[in-house]
């Protein structure tokens, strides 16, 4: 037996311009479940990472809605995929390519520049530091912080700064364990040299 799990507005330019007041509507556990899944499936997808959960929530009941009221415009499943694909398009964000710096912390002065696997370990002088973002005026708070000390580049993708910036930590802390295991096997360290983090 189906019954009512989960009840919410219809957005209001999907109602009639006479209707008076909020109309809710509720859908049944089976419904409830493909709602689920759908935004579990698209909550994974890098291209739309851009939007918090309650906006791609609300965006997919939105969906659900204009479809679920406009029987008669969605007959067949073929009219439901193509709005389910236009709805996808234009949902979907360009994917962005951000190179990433941080300083990294207490690692040896006489470690210069090395480029393992898909990061790099540099410094930038005051000249390199400008030269290299163009001598950008926004940057001048930062600068201080990114000159002459040891940096870990490496490239992210994505369209939220915040994952972006979560997944880079990740990624770094990933490739500090890797440094600290190829400064091992090729320099001359003490193991009280290796106690460098992000």
């Amino acid at each position: 037996m189906s019954y009512s799990i989960i009840v919410s507005k219809v957005p209001k330019d999907l109602l009639p311009s006479d209707h008076q007041g909020d109309q809710f509507l509720s859908i049944g556990k089976e419904l409830y479940q493909d709602f689920i899944s759908i935004y579990s499936d698209y909550r994974a997808e890098i291209n739309i990472e851009y939007l918090s959960n309650n906006e791609l929530n609300d965006k997919l009941w939105y969906l659900f809605c204009e479809i679920y009221l406009n029987t008669n415009n969605y007959k067949s499943d073929e009219q439901v995929n193509k709005k389910i694909t236009s709805f996808i398009s234009d949902l979907c964000k360009p994917i962005n390519e951000y190179k990433i710096f941080l300083s990294i912390e207490n690692l040896d002065e006489t470690v210069g520049q090395i480029n393992i696997w898909d990061f790099s370990i540099l410094k930038f002088s005051s000249e390199e530091f400008d030269n290299r973002f163009h001598k950008s005026k926004s940057l001048d708070f930062i600068k201080d912080k990114f000159v002459n000390v040891a940096l870990m580049s490496f490239s992210e993708i994505g369209n939220n700064y915040g994952l972006i910036y979560e997944r880079a930590r990740v990624k770094a802390r990933f490739n500090i364990k890797i440094l600290q295991m190829y400064l091992r096997d090729s320099y001359t360290l003490h193991d009280d040299q290796m106690l460098f983090s992000i």
